[in-house]
């Protein structure tokens, strides 16, 4: 590794780990990273690619910042301990989604490795520079950086003011990758019904129930572990209440 003017770190041999292009990474279409702009093959050189084993932390909550942090490959689950020391599951994340942003303040969650995992991290002088020569992949930051913060602002209104049934839809719809389609899809990433109570704050009994309950009635069929939510409409409709 080596350290340029900027004084961030970039990976020389980077033959270890996936690498920012549509032929190495399956997630680069819909990665902040393989957004729009025409430098790719500079941009990727501001990168620290970090390899992660399953169980261990990416970072902790109440730690700085340095920058922004992307899953590049497996699964990692971001969770928040509130009070009394309670563990809340906010999001188990797929690849290309952004893990944390290039902000001041400290991480307001934690971040696990649920499965193996590759990690991209740019500081934010990096980051910076970043934007100032691609102003496309600035737009793209930006953009992406207000979806999260929008879905975090929704997770916790709706922990602090819905039953457990509407919170329990709300965890559950917010993990389609296309909501607002209205087709029948398969949730990205594997969910029990102990990570879903984690997310909606009830117990994993009550979690196992309504979703039996919504696999009798047709809203999501199970298989495999995967669900898939057969009538995402109703599922938006029970969030609301």
């Amino acid at each position: 590794m080596s350290r340029d003017a900027l004084g961030v770190v970039t990976v020389v041999r980077r033959s270890a780990g996936p690498r920012c292009n549509v032929d190495d990474c399956p997630a680069f279409a819909g990665c902040v990273l393989g957004g729009p702009g025409g430098e790719q093959p500079w941009r990727s050189t501001w990168l620290v690619k970090l390899r992660i084993l399953a169980g261990l932390d990416v970072f902790h909550q109440g730690a700085p910042q340095a920058g922004a942090v992307v899953l590049c490959r497996g699964v990692a689950r971001l969770y928040a301990r509130v009070a009394e020391g309670k563990q809340v599951l906010l999001r188990l994340s797929q690849p290309g989604e952004l893990l944390a942003m290039p902000t001041p303040l400290p991480h307001a969650y934690s971040c696990r490795a649920e499965t193996e995992s590759w990690v991209a991290t740019v500081d934010r002088a990096a980051i910076r520079a970043l934007v100032r020569r691609d102003a496309l992949l600035g737009s793209a930051i930006l953009g992406i950086m207000a979806a999260q913060n929008a879905y975090y602002v929704q997770r916790i209104v709706a922990l602090a003011s819905q039953g457990a049934r509407g919170r329990l839809a709300d965890a559950l719809y917010g993990l389609l990758t296309d909501p607002r389609s209205g087709v029948p899809q398969t949730l990205p990433v594997q969910l029990s019904a102990k990570d879903l109570g984690e997310m909606a704050g009830c117990s994993r009994q009550t979690a196992s129930s309504w979703l039996y309950k919504l696999q009798r009635t047709g809203v999501i069929a199970r298989g495999d572990g995967a669900i898939r939510v057969l009538r995402p409409d109703l599922l938006s409709a029970m969030s609301q209440r």
